[in-house]
């Protein structure tokens, strides 16, 4: 129950002997003055693999732009549902997109066009540093469970974030240029990018 989940939320933050936020842009909302922020950095070891990659090449060569969605489906993320609206999005800006998912539901399907230009891959260490020049975009969202992650890893990569308005992260992006929320992609589908701090 989400009440009982708040409680049990609050005393852990009261009692815990640290409490740690994965941004300085959650300082603001946390229970504890004295929370401080950490990074679990960069995943070790493993490279994508070279059959993925290739795949991946080959929907650059028939899409104007390619938007990656990493992590585990089943109901917890949110990004995955959205693609049908990216899609449609993308296609009113006259740009055909493509999708690279890993870890989407094998039962999670959509209309044909999409199906055409979407890829799911299997990929134990999917490495966005490995996807430059190859993905446009990560999408993630607010409550996605590997958001801090993303953000940190598409980041240092270079590769900027799309998320909804309306929340945290879209803060985030916006505030370290280094992402787009959907709302703002009037006009600003190539504009520059700042990873100078990652």
């Amino acid at each position: 129950h989400k009440c009982i989940e708040r409680i049990r939320r609050g005393l852990l933050a009261r009692f815990a002997d640290h409490v740690f936020v994965l941004d300085p842009a959650f300082l603001p909302f946390c229970a504890r003055a004295d929370a401080r922020v950490v990074s679990f950095g960069a995943k070790e070891g493993g490279r994508t693999s070279t059959a993925n990659l290739d795949a991946i090449r080959s929907l650059t060569e028939r899409v104007d732009k390619v938007i990656l969605i990493a992590g585990q489906d089943g109901g917890k993320y949110m990004a995955f549902m959205r693609i049908t609206e990216l899609h449609e999005l993308f296609a009113g800006f006259g740009q055909k997109v493509g999708f690279v998912t890993a870890g989407m539901a094998d039962n999670r399907r959509f209309n044909d066009a999409i199906e055409a230009d979407l890829l799911r891959i299997v990929e134990p260490n999917i490495r966005e540093k490995d996807l430059v020049g190859l993905v446009d975009y990560v999408y993630r969202e607010n409550t996605d469970i590997s958001m801090p992650y993303t953000i940190y890893a598409a980041a240092t990569a270079g590769i900027p974030v799309l998320t909804r308005e309306g929340n945290i992260l879209a803060k985030i992006v916006r505030r370290e240029q280094i992402g787009l929320s959907i709302e703002d992609m009037d006009g600003a589908l190539d504009q520059d990018f700042d990873f100078a701090g990652f």
